[in-house]
């Protein structure tokens, strides 16, 4: 008499497969509409991380720094950060060295979850009002709005002045 050996069928092997492919099917909308979420989620708490940074600096001296931002690069991350981008010293816009924003990046720009690093796309932009009539124009010759400090993402299409962005004078 021959020993019967027990295993898994080819069919049975196809059904199991066919039923996991159907379950990620149904999955993977869902995560990847988690994951935008959280995208914009994150894009909102730094905006306002950054509105915020931008406010203190004001109360703290009064006015910004006399060069123009208008995104949030090395220079703009050292001003906010209290130090030089090589850490080592104050920065000459930020004397009393005092950290308005705890931020850990080397890069060149801080950019939103949809930028490429050390690009400038999806760089954060950024607009003050240096001469104090609390009213801001955005980049490129936008519109006026106002407020003292402006801060936004251009969102996940990438174009400023569009629906989905993420602006921080819209609550």
């Amino acid at each position: 008499m021959g020993r019967r050996i027990e295993a898994f069928t080819l069919i049975e092997m196809l059904v199991v497969i066919a039923i996991i492919g159907v379950l990620l099917g149904l999955m993977l909308p869902v995560v990847m509409h988690s994951r935008k979420k959280a995208r914009v989620a994150r894009a909102k708490r730094e905006v306002k991380e950054l509105d915020e940074a931008w406010k203190a600096y004001l109360l703290s001296y009064k006015t910004f720094p006399p060069m123009p931002i208008a995104m949030m690069d090395s220079n703009a991350l050292s001003i906010l950060r209290g130090v030089t981008a090589d850490s080592t010293n104050a920065h000459p816009n930020n004397p009393w060295n005092i950290p308005f924003l705890d931020v850990r990046t080397n890069t060149i720009y801080y950019c939103d979850p949809w930028g490429v690093p050390n690009t400038t796309k999806g760089v954060y932009k950024v607009a003050l009002d240096t001469d104090m009539d609390n009213r801001v124009q955005l980049n490129g010759g936008g519109p006026w709005i106002g407020v003292n400090v402006a801060v936004w993402s251009d969102g996940p299409d990438g174009v400023s002045h569009t629906a989905d962005d993420i602006c921080s004078w819209k609550e």
